[in-house]
């Protein structure tokens, strides 16, 4: 019943549901990612306090540069966009895993930060494109909505994951 209400937002045949159901998915893995990102950086790399601040200052580069990125990107539909901020996004997060080198994982997180980047005002893009007329509004609070409740979904998986662990191991 609830489903057929919210289905009530959105255009027939546009992609909604898959859309959103991505959303989640996303804020899922993004949440357990952030939850274990301070954590690894520090004890598993070994960047200290300075180098954090320093690596935020890379990290949040993308942003400063993103309508110099979209600009790239002008002739893809928002769709592709969305799928190439994904895998970029999925790229640098995946190259994290291989390398110790401070430099290498300061460029890895740029990376990722810039399919973040990429992706942020493209999901509001496709929400509005999806919605019903007068529907905007609940169409990009429904967005919003799957990647805070990912987000929380994602930190208390990673929780559990930890508290789970020091069970096990008695740490």
């Amino acid at each position: 019943m609830m489903f057929r209400h919210v289905a009530n937002y959105f255009r027939p045949n546009t992609g909604a549901s898959q859309f959103f159901l991505s959303i989640l998915m996303w804020g899922v893995a993004a949440g357990c990612f952030t939850a274990v990102l301070n954590n690894y950086l520090a004890d598993m790399r070994g960047i200290n306090e300075f180098e954090r601040g320093l690596l935020e200052f890379f990290r949040e580069m993308p942003g400063l540069l993103l309508v110099f990125i979209l600009a790239v990107m002008n002739r893809l539909t928002d769709w592709r966009i969305l799928k190439v901020g994904t895998l970029i996004s999925m790229a640098g997060v995946a190259g994290l895993m291989l390398s110790a080198d401070k430099i290498l994982i300061t460029a890895l997180i740029m990376v990722w930060s810039a399919g973040e980047h990429i992706l942020m005002p493209v999901r509001s893009s496709i929400a509005m494109r999806v919605a019903r007329y007068g529907k905007l509004g609940r169409s990009l609070g429904m967005v919003t909505s799957a990647m805070n409740a990912g987000n929380v979904a994602g930190s208390l998986i990673a929780a559990a994951i930890f508290y789970a662990g020091l069970r096990f191991f008695h740490v």
